[in-house]
């Protein structure tokens, strides 16, 4: 299946003026299916959607890109269905990222001490 030509495209980032972000938007026969939407509300990045191995990719790419714009990034997991294996290494490679690059990198929300505790597993082994 081809993707969709236009405004919409598989596997890149489509952003509005508002910095609304859809990652990953698939279309098939019509119906719109999203994987993981982000939206920047009063300066956190608010995840919506699944965090997957569908997703990880172009999340690692576009907050790769905000960490080294901004210096200082909050991302927030509320609304965020599901999480598997492969977006827990996103938000680990996103951590590694931020100490690299000596930027601020918050992960908030549901979950977010699972993470963090995850995380703390491998960067101390």
């Amino acid at each position: 299946m081809k993707p969709t030509v236009g405004r919409i495209y598989i596997g890149t980032l489509r952003v509005s003026l508002d910095i609304s972000v859809i990652v990953n938007l698939l279309i098939i026969k019509n119906q719109t299916i999203m994987a993981l939407q982000i939206l920047e509300k009063n300066g956190a990045f608010e995840l919506c959607g699944k965090l997957n191995t569908n997703t990880s990719r172009s999340f690692i790419i576009h907050f790769e890109y905000l960490i080294n714009t901004f210096k200082n990034v909050t991302i927030n997991i509320d609304k965020v269905k599901a999480i598997d294996a492969s977006g827990v290494e996103a938000l680990k490679t996103l951590t590694a990222i931020s100490l690299k690059n000596n930027s601020i990198f918050y992960i908030i929300g549901k979950g977010c001490k699972d993470i963090y505790a995850h995380n703390n597993k491998a960067f101390a082994a």
